[in-house]
């Protein structure tokens, strides 16, 4: 049974396995998404408006923990996809140990560089006072629990069992909730509370996913030893993933900083809520790009290109209309989505029209995840990192200088969207040259 959800990444027809893979990966990210606007709804009740945008600042280093559990989760999916593919499960277990192991070691590296490193990140970022203080408090907790950040729940779906991986995601992210009500809003822990329940719910993930290799995995673990060449072959697939969501965190500590020049703590505390409306737009394009990454290796590694095309294709198709929807529903809707998570006077005054030009980014943000992804399970490591890393690094910066130097706060608002729009740009004239290479 567990070799014929394998098999099926090959056979089955394709728009119903991207609508299979992408749904279920979609409800546990929404779920995911949810969990992340009710945190900020707890938080911005319980505590302020001001602690959201004091934790929206700590987000950068959490992103890149993401990063590193993306990137190596990432890679190894398309390693084990590629492996059961050609019905090696001894193989496809040694993968998964040696990214598994890698990961506890960079994140233990994390934490303690994390926290060393603490109150000058959040100097440079320029807080003071309360943002400062809250930002701090949050951070730490998160660093403190960071062993426990990951569940590698695309090594999971790439086994193609789906149901697990969306479990891992449904119940942590369930009790996450359940604890935010608890610690916040009942026993008045404030940022504090936040920080805990995410480090509680993410070791029961970490717990589920022990539970499923332990017990109900199809990968073969005995013999299976840390190899170095095993780890960089891992990173190699994974770097664009990596280098794609660093670059995030890394934008959002940029977009931080300026929106803190150009518009003070009010425009860092505005954006906090905006970023995590879009945090939750993203993630449609997130789930399509995850089910094409083991359909299109397993069909690779099979030599079925028509099946690759045509997986992409409809992947595109997913992604880019998605990005229309919610395009116009932010666009047409901005006070009642605001409404949703604050009702703190100055923040819908500024964050309505801000959010609106934010929205502007959505259809053209998963054109480059999508070719980027196809190009990674090819193995086309380097034309992957490029267009990934497109929109959140080699456009964003200097596009959000020289509209920053030209226009002001205004400009930063706006750059997202212009990146976006040269990095959709951008990955239509690369992935045709890219292709033919």
């Amino acid at each position: 049974m567990k070799r014929d959800k394998a098999a099926a990444l090959q056979s089955a027809p394709i728009l119903r396995l991207m609508l299979t893979f992408s749904g279920g990966t979609l409800a546990a990210l929404v779920l995911s998404g949810l969990y992340t606007l009710t945190d900020t709804l707890f938080v911005s009740y319980a505590v302020g408006a001001q602690a959201v945008g004091g934790v929206s600042v700590a987000f950068p280093f959490v992103m890149f923990q993401s990063a590193v559990s993306t990137a190596l989760g990432g890679g190894a999916a398309t390693l084990v996809s590629q492996k059961m593919g050609k019905n090696e499960p001894a193989a496809a277990g040694e993968i998964a140990l040696n990214a598994m192991l890698t990961f506890w070691l960079t994140a233990l590296l994390v934490t303690v560089l994390g926290l060393l490193s603490l109150d000058g990140f959040l100097r440079y970022s320029g807080l003071s006072g309360s943002l400062y203080s809250y930002a701090r408090e949050y951070l730490q907790i998160i660093l403190l629990g960071n062993l426990f950040s990951t569940g590698f729940s695309s090594v999971i779906r790439a086994e193609g069992n789906i149901r697990y991986g969306v479990l891992i995601w449904v119940i942590p992210v369930t009790l996450n909730i359940l604890l935010d009500y608890l610690f916040l809003l009942q026993w008045g822990f404030g940022v504090r509370g936040s920080a805990i329940a995410t480090v509680l719910a993410q070791f029961v993930s970490f717990s589920m996913s022990l539970l499923f290799f332990a017990r109900f995995s199809v990968l073969r673990f005995r013999g299976a030893r840390l190899h170095i060449k095993t780890v960089l072959r891992i990173l190699a697939i994974g770097l664009p993933s990596l280098v794609q969501q660093s670059g995030l965190a890394l934008s959002l500590a940029v977009m931080n900083m300026a929106l803190g020049r150009a518009g003070g703590e009010a425009a860092v505390t505005v954006y906090g809520f905006i970023y995590r409306i879009l945090v939750f737009a993203y993630y449609p394009f997130l789930a399509v790009t995850q089910a094409l990454s083991p359909v299109a290796s397993s069909s690779y590694a099979a030599e079925k290109h028509d099946r690759v095309r045509a997986a992409t294709r409809i992947a595109m198709t997913l992604a880019v209309g998605s990005g229309v929807l919610l395009c116009v529903l932010l666009c047409v809707f901005p006070e009642s989505v605001l409404r949703l998570l604050t009702d703190d006077g100055q923040v819908l005054t500024e964050g309505v029209p801000a959010l609106r030009k934010a929205a502007l980014s959505l259809p053209f943000v998963p054109v480059s995840l999508v070719a980027g992804t196809l190009l990674q399970s090819q193995g086309r490591v380097k034309a992957s990192l490029f267009l990934q890393s497109s929109g959140s690094v080699l456009c964003l910066f200097p596009v959000l200088l020289a509209l920053w130097l030209v226009c002001g706060l205004d400009g930063v608002w706006y750059a997202p969207f212009a990146a976006a729009l040269l990095s959709a740009a951008l990955t239509a004239v690369c992935f045709l040259r890219f292709r033919r290479m």
